[in-house]
């Protein structure tokens, strides 16, 4: 079963949504909140190899999913 990392903040509806996704679809994540984490914007970027404007950003693995309705549209295009 796939597990995703989710880079966001608490405040951050969006965020919210793909946790929710996950929750309703029965996958694993991990929520890492990035003002807690202090991690900036650039730093994510860095780590996740792409450009962060916004928050959430998704990946599964090392997989880059993108954002919470890259998260939607990756789950409803999943095998199974």
């Amino acid at each position: 079963m796939k597990e995703f990392t989710i880079y966001g903040r608490e405040d951050c509806a969006f965020c919210i949504k793909a946790i929710h996704l996950c929750l309703h679809n029965g996958y694993s994540f991990n929520f890492i909140n990035i003002t807690t984490a202090k991690i900036t914007k650039e730093q994510l970027s860095i780590k996740i190899n792409q450009p962060v404007r916004t928050v959430p950003q998704i990946l599964t693995g090392s997989i880059y999913i993108g954002g919470s309705e890259d998260l939607e549209t990756h789950l409803i295009n999943m095998p199974g």
